[in-house]
């Protein structure tokens, strides 16, 4: 390669991935989707910034294994790895404020309308009413996350634990797990010890998610790459083979793309020592290929056609060239694959695990730039953060601590966006703990205490009280209704649901309220198996209807460039709206409820 060929280059691909991420897919608008997708409204196609990306990732890679050039070999330098006791001690941390956050959301009484509440919701709808998983119950995750707090609930039924309990005690399991394997994977990696040291602490702090939901925990996102670290240190054929074979089943449990994403890799990592070591590694390479289809077998064809969910665009973001993104790119680029070339040229022992490690990243770079915020291009690409504090371990100190504070200062902003958007509602579960009667102070009493301490702090806890938490007649509503069960197609307060599953009139349904009806083919679903019901039962005033445009993703994304809306957003609710209407009449009220019984 000629000096001017070597200095033109990199401003090309800087060129290119400017050019191929932020600008190209508009050229290439999807296909119109009956959905929400601020994507869709401004005919962003995320799919052609996954490509691009890829393909300038790999490109840079192959030049890089054609240069003659060789990157010097890192100083001397501190590669320890991280003590037991700090990575116990700071996992011990983080899992504290889950745990303690999980217990005043479980005594709240308060629907914490994030994730949390909707794994229990869709749990309990098994576990209470025998519904089967995908075919009666949406659930776009894994059996694994599903059946996990069943079986902890089946365990500690000498408790009488609940639902909800054994939930939250699974999220605190899973918490702790997830936080063990990331510190057993930073020390399986070549990294100088203040890096592992760094980007552990990031990873801890990052465990302060809002959603409280077991899909947003490093189990689920960091599992495929343990995996791979495990099948690294597997000396024996039979021995990587099972490795491979669990690893597909375990990751395919857990989600579809983290299942696809270990099938990549680990058939990668695998054919790796097939064409350099021969046939005896055939067996291995064949493993997560052959543990995908019995999977699919034992997890039946409900899972299967879920599967068709993932690929329609619904919720994507545009790609927009904000630091998460900025950061991403160059890491992914510019950063990684010239030392991970080296590493194969020079034959180093690691270069097959950080090969497979970056064939994940590059299989879940869909995934990561279908949401495209802060949040979900963290945890999906954890692997590829990981491999770049590898990377910069052969540059210089200085731009070792260039990227160590521009990596901090993206991930500590990442996880202030994620925490910003639920302050309130982490105030509202707070203040509906302090009124409940197992806070060990009864509601009147801290009526008076807040009345002389802060009349206003009263006043927002009384109008609260009665937003949150209106009380449902169940006399009243036995008047209206009789016996017959009631269908709730809305989000309702948990001490209502509770009156009407005591009372045996609460309907199970496929979705989880509103919280999953994003696409025309969802409220068409919903509607279906609502008009299979008699009574109806909404709070007044319930809003049904939702749109997702470009503009209103800076809640998502920290920050937000006003694209231009070409075309109409696809408003949810609209059919419920029109369903209402036609196929039922108001037939009276109860309280701040509303009930319509079908034409």
């Amino acid at each position: 390669m000629s000096a001017t060929q070597s200095r033109y280059l990199p401003v090309g691909i800087f060129l290119a991935t400017c050019f191929g991420v932020f600008i190209l897919p508009f050229f290439f608008p999807p296909p119109i989707l009956e959905g929400l997708s601020a994507s869709n409204v401004a005919g962003f196609n995320n799919k052609v910034a996954s490509v691009v990306t890829a393909a300038l990732s790999v490109l840079v890679l192959v030049l890089s294994l054609r240069s003659d050039s060789f990157a010097a070999e890192p100083s001397a330098g501190d590669y320890r790895p991280l003590c037991s006791r700090f990575i116990l001690l700071t996992t011990l941390v983080a899992v504290g404020f889950v745990a303690c956050f999980s217990a005043l959301i479980a005594y709240s009484q308060f629907r914490y309308t994030n994730d949390a509440y909707y794994f229990i919701n869709q749990i309990s709808m098994h576990a209470d009413y025998g519904r089967v998983l995908y075919d009666q119950i949406e659930f776009p995750y894994g059996p694994l996350l599903f059946y996990s707090p069943i079986l902890l609930r089946g365990m500690l039924s000498p408790f009488h634990v609940s639902t909800a309990g054994a939930y939250f005690t699974t999220l605190i399991l899973v918490h702790l797990t997830g936080m063990l394997t990331v510190g057993w994977l930073l020390n399986g990696l070549p990294m100088l010890y203040r890096w592992r040291k760094l980007f552990y602490l990031l990873c801890a702090v990052h465990t302060v998610q809002p959603c409280f939901g077991l899909n947003y925990t490093y189990f689920r996102f960091i599992t495929p790459a343990a995996f791979l670290l495990l099948a690294s240190r597997q000396q024996r054929q039979w021995a990587l083979a099972a490795t491979l074979f669990i690893g597909q089943i375990i990751c395919l449990g857990i989600s579809p793309e983290m299942g696809f994403g270990f099938l990549v890799s680990g058939t990668a990592y695998a054919a790796w020592y097939v064409y350099t070591e021969g046939s005896s590694r055939l067996f291995a390479a064949a493993a997560p290929l052959v543990a995908t289809p019995v999977f699919l077998l034992y997890a039946g064809g409900g899972y299967i056609r879920m599967l068709g969910l993932f690929a329609k665009g619904v919720f994507n973001f545009v790609v927009e060239p904000l630091p998460h993104i900025l950061l991403f790119l160059y890491a992914l680029i510019w950063l990684i694959p010239p030392i991970l070339a080296m590493y194969f040229q020079r034959r180093r022992k690691e270069a097959p695990l950080m090969g497979a490690l970056y064939i994940l990243c590059l299989a879940l770079l869909p995934v990561a730039f279908g949401r495209a915020d802060p949040g979900h291009v963290f945890l999906n690409e954890i692997p590829l953060f990981m491999l770049s504090l590898v990377a910069i371990c052969w540059h210089t100190p200085g731009r070792q601590t260039v990227w160590a504070v521009c990596l901090t200062l993206v991930l500590l902003w990442s996880a202030f966006i994620n925490v910003r958007n639920f302050r309130g509602e982490f105030q509202t579960v707070i203040r509906h703990w302090l009124f409940q009667p197992s806070a060990g102070l009864p509601g009147e009493a801290a009526k008076a205490v807040l009345r002389k301490l802060s009349p206003s702090a009263l006043e927002r806890q009384l109008r609260s009280e009665r937003e949150f938490n209106p009380p449902l007649d169940m006399d009243a509503l036995r008047k209206l209704v009789g016996n017959d069960p009631v269908a709730t197609p809305t989000e309702i307060p948990l001490p209502a649901e509770d009156a009407l599953r005591k009372a045996g009139q609460y309907v199970p349904a496929f979705y989880c309220f509103q919280v999953a009806v994003l696409d025309r083919s969802a409220e068409l679903r919903q509607v279906q198996e609502l008009n299979a019901s008699r009574w109806l039962l909404v709070p007044k005033g319930s809003e049904m209807t939702m749109t997702v445009t470009p503009s209103e993703s800076a809640s998502a994304l920290g920050l937000n460039i006003p694209y231009p809306e070409k075309r109409p957003p696809y408003v949810v609710g609209r059919i419920f709206d029109e369903n209402l209407k036609t196929n039922w009449q108001a037939y009276g009220q109860v309280g701040v409820y509303e009930v319509y019984k079908r034409r």
